[in-house]
């Protein structure tokens, strides 16, 4: 934003205005908090602990969801909350960075 012009306070404001649109994405090693949480059901955590499935978790607007795909190794999941990141990043935020800068500096 600062590239195209834009002052630190509005820069600023950019952040704190979406900041709730941001994601963090995470891979538990074990479903058994998952499961005392309630998060999922003792039938899911059964499987996913046969499995042996590590879930990747997405916390996105203060609200924890699974992702789409959950992971049996450590590589996997990594690979997994790589290529959502780069998903997001090439989707949700170039097209929502534009559109803000846009409207901050008031050329909607």
């Amino acid at each position: 934003m600062a590239d195209e012009g834009c002052t630190a306070q509005e820069i600023y404001d950019w952040l704190t205005e979406t900041k709730m649109n941001s994601s963090i994405y995470l891979m538990v090693d074990t479903i058994k908090y998952l499961k005392k949480g309630g998060r999922i059901t003792p039938a899911a955590a059964l499987i996913g602990t046969i499995l042996k499935l590590k879930p990747v978790l997405q916390i996105q607007g203060g609200k924890l969801d699974t992702c789409s795909k959950s992971a049996r190794k450590f590589s996997q999941a990594k690979e997994i909350m790589i290529n959502a990141v780069r998903s997001d990043i090439e989707n949700r935020y170039r097209r929502a960075r534009r559109r803000q800068a846009h409207d901050v500096r008031g050329l909607h």
